[in-house]
């Protein structure tokens, strides 16, 4: 989900996991009932109650981490890292109070060196290989997430939310049956978990198994009726059971209760476009692209990543789709041509590229590529004129010395011979650089005149 996802969006509703299900406010748990204070919008009252749950029991690691995150969601990070560096200083060896700040230390380092720190002095602390496994996570370190989360789970097989995130990381790196295996026993140790039941709706979702998932979300969305990603989950089941009215008017309530989540969507995507198994960036772009599809960037995306895969025919039509919504857009009219390039089909892809450059007469990469293709073509003397215009536009870089290089053949009307690999600068490139050197003026200091 969007606000559990291990990036830059997990930390607004953390709180969610670390504070975990619906509970009566007078529970006996004071975690659980601390949460139902706060998503009930009586902070206040959820601070003072952790408060006194950490002065009776010191030690009780749920308490610290529903605590600072807590804090944390209010705005007051620093305040509560300054509160735990002095608990560390007054009390060294309670290990709850140590991982709390590890955890306040966010994405650093430091971070990385203060979990080292502590698990090597207690190394059958389950719950802080949890946590630092979820921080792993954050950071796209699956390969290591997994192996602190699976110590975590050894430790204390009955540790939810260490399922949950091992979930993740199988879904991260495409394993379906592992990740349906794990979302499915992190439900079953904690059935009311509000980010368990919607993790395992989407896991059953693009499993296949729609009913299911269906059930699911919607006794979720019965509980809070405007969770944006709920609905986007289920409005996506709906769409693929075929039931398209019931499927749009979800749609509609997804929009109107968060109107940014196909920005938040693509920017997970792109987020995801690093990782070596793609199928999350691309779950997370074409959910974008369901929810709204006019949105330009996530097409882009999605050709981008195709091509990534070396897939020049599963992107072509995302270029095609964004050129259309967009018929200004040079960067969506190169890569359909070079799709097409790499398809074999040079017509298409002179005809594509050409349109980039017309759009836009200063896209330096348009005119390489168009130069390129002008050469596979034959057209030499065409080719030589692109080549001339990168030359113009870029006279000192690698792009001009390329052009230069090019036209030296193309004059003659031969074909250019591909570049040598180089292990040094050319004797040109350099004298390029010291003339330009010598052509421009040394940089001023900040707020001094020529």
């Amino acid at each position: 989900m969007i606000r559990n996802r291990y990036g830059s969006v997990f930390l607004a509703a953390w709180i969610a996991c670390a504070l975990a299900t619906p509970a009566a406010f007078g529970a006996e748990d004071p975690v659980r009932a601390a949460a139902a204070l706060h998503r009930a919008g009586l902070g206040d009252e959820a601070r003072a109650l952790l408060e006194a749950r950490i002065a009776e029991v010191p030690d009780d690691v749920d308490a610290h981490l529903a605590y600072v995150h807590l804090r944390v969601a209010a705005g007051e990070r620093e305040a509560v890292r300054q509160e735990y560096d002095r608990l560390v200083l007054k009390d060294p060896s309670n290990p709850a109070v140590r991982l709390a700040r590890v955890v306040l230390l966010g994405r650093s380092q430091l971070k990385s060196e203060g979990f080292d720190d502590l698990l090597a002095e207690n190394p059958d602390f389950a719950r802080a290989w949890e946590e630092y496994g979820r921080s792993l996570l954050e950071g796209f370190q699956f390969f290591n997430a997994e192996d602190a989360l699976r110590r975590a789970v050894e430790l204390e097989p009955e540790r939810a939310m260490a399922r949950l995130y091992l979930g993740l990381v199988h879904r991260a790196r495409a394993r379906a049956a592992e990740e349906e295996a794990e979302m499915r026993e992190a439900h079953r140790l904690d059935p009311e978990s509000l980010p368990i039941r919607l993790e395992l709706g989407t896991t059953l979702a693009y499993a296949g198994h729609l009913a299911e998932a269906k059930g699911i979300l919607e006794d979720l969305l019965r509980e809070t009726p405007e969770d944006a990603e709920a609905l986007a989950i289920l409005a996506l089941v709906e769409e693929r059971l075929g039931r398209r009215k019931e499927a749009e008017e979800l749609r509609e309530r997804v929009l109107g209760s968060d109107p940014r989540i196909s920005a938040k969507l693509l920017y997970l995507g792109i987020q995801h476009r690093s990782v070596p198994e793609k199928q999350s960036a691309k779950r997370f772009l074409e959910l974008a692209i369901f929810l709204d599809s006019v949105h330009v960037e996530a097409f882009l995306q999605l050709g981008l990543i195709h091509r990534m895969e070396s897939d020049p025919a599963g992107a072509a039509p995302h270029y095609e789709t964004a050129c259309r919504l967009d018929e200004k857009n040079q960067l969506a009219w190169r890569n359909l041509g070079m799709c097409y390039r790499d398809l074999g089909d040079e017509e298409k892809a002179e005809l594509y590229i050409r349109r980039a450059v017309e759009v836009d007469p200063d896209y330096l990469h348009g005119w390489i590529d168009l130069a390129n293709v002008l050469h596979q073509r034959g057209k030499y003397a065409e080719a030589m004129e692109a080549w001339k215009r990168v030359n113009e536009m870029a006279p000192y870089g690698w792009e001009g010395f390329e052009a230069r290089r090019a036209i030296s053949f193309l004059e003659r009307g031969e074909p250019v011979p591909e570049p040598e690999p180089r292990t040094w600068r050319s004797k040109e490139l350099d004298e390029a650089i010291r003339k330009r050197a010598r052509q421009e003026p040394p940089a001023q200091p900040s707020g001094e005149s020529r």
